[in-house]
């Protein structure tokens, strides 16, 4: 019987403090970041930018301790970090690697040999990936917000784009947010594949729960400069502890013990059908409306509480006696879903 492979920590904080009392950025941080694809999330203020700044080295603790075992890390901070003065190749150019193998999209093969195909070729196909090309010569002073932000992921890219098997690990803060969402969307392809060729690992802070649910393996979740959840993603989208926790990834009901028959705690939007009932049902519509794909209900129960469903399916009618179904999916499932796009 063959043996899982062992999950590398790369990331280990032990009770992290940066700052002091209740104004610390960070309060006593104790997490791992494994490999994979780990999110970093919670709202402005929360601890992200700080957490990361820490990892990369950008930043240090001012109380305890934070061990690292990556040795090839490409950092991609929220003001993209760019050299001033220094050109759009110039960029790539600095932190490619002067020979042997590298991962190098659009193009016949995805591996490429520096010395073969030459420096320029290179660059250029990155730069044609990420919509940069024609910008060659352009200083960073010159470029839009846009062209900024994908500029520092590609940079982060090819600094770890050696394909020697110990791949490495870019870390970005809040990328692309400047992107429109379709772009996005694509340039992340092309990060899904620098992972499966070089076996790379990614680390990225976000305010949007869909780009999580799509891109995370692990999720760290953080609150006032305090870690409150880390873990697989999937459980905290299936199983949260919490409403508040569940919240993180985004929209969720919360039955609480009574209110419906074999239901306690979250159910996310898609996970939830809302149908006329044939006999008692779970209360009286007092309205509904449609968002995106989704529908708000909003139901009068017996005992006259009002209770908020988010589900799938039929705007109900004002009146109607209903029934609610749980169809339990996983988070993989739903992605195909993925209706936060509707939100454009």
């Amino acid at each position: 019987m063959s043996m899982r492979a062992e999950v590398k920590t790369l990331w280990r904080f032990e009770d992290g403090w940066k700052g002091k009392g209740e104004g610390a950025r960070l309060k006593g941080v104790s997490c791992e970041i494994k490999e994979g694809v780990t999110a970093v999330v919670g709202c402005s203020g929360a601890g992200k930018s700080s957490l990361l700044n820490v990892m990369v080295g950008f930043d240090k603790l001012d109380r305890g301790k934070v061990f690292c075992s990556e040795k090839c890390i490409g950092w991609v901070p929220q003001d993209g970090g760019l050299w001033r003065g220094m050109t759009v190749e110039g960029h790539v150019k600095a932190v490619l690697c002067q020979s042997g193998e590298v991962f190098c999209p659009g193009g016949a093969e995805d591996v490429v040999r520096v010395e073969k195909i030459g420096w320029d070729e290179v660059v250029r196909r990155w730069l044609v990936v990420f919509g940069l090309e024609g910008l060659e010569k352009r200083v960073v002073g010159r470029l839009s917000g846009g062209e900024r932000a994908r500029l520092s992921v590609v940079r982060a890219l090819v600094m770890c784009s050696g394909v020697d098997g110990v791949g490495g690990t870019v870390v970005m803060d809040e990328p692309m947010v400047s992107v429109g969402r379709g772009d996005a969307r694509r340039y992340w392809e092309v990060i899904r594949r620098w992972r499966v060729v070089t076996g790379g690992n990614v680390v990225f802070s976000t305010h949007f729960p869909e780009l999580v649910i799509r891109e995370a393996d692990s999720i760290v979740c953080m609150d006032e400069g305090e870690v409150v959840f880390e873990g697989a993603l999937e459980a905290l989208y299936e199983r949260p502890a919490s409403e508040r926790l569940g919240a993180f990834l985004g929209e969720l009901n919360w039955f609480e013990v009574g209110e419906h028959e074999g239901v306690i705690g979250g159910v996310r939007p898609e996970q939830l059908m809302v149908e006329v009932a044939e006999d008692s049902g779970f209360g009286v519509v007092v309205g509904s409306e449609r968002l995106g794909v989704i529908v708000e209900t909003v139901v009068r129960l017996d005992h006259g509480a009002m209770k908020r469903l988010l589900h799938v399916g039929d705007v109900m009618k004002q009146g109607d006696r209903v029934e609610v179904n749980v169809m339990r999916r996983s988070r993989r499932t739903n992605r195909a879903l993925d209706y936060c796009d509707d939100r454009k």
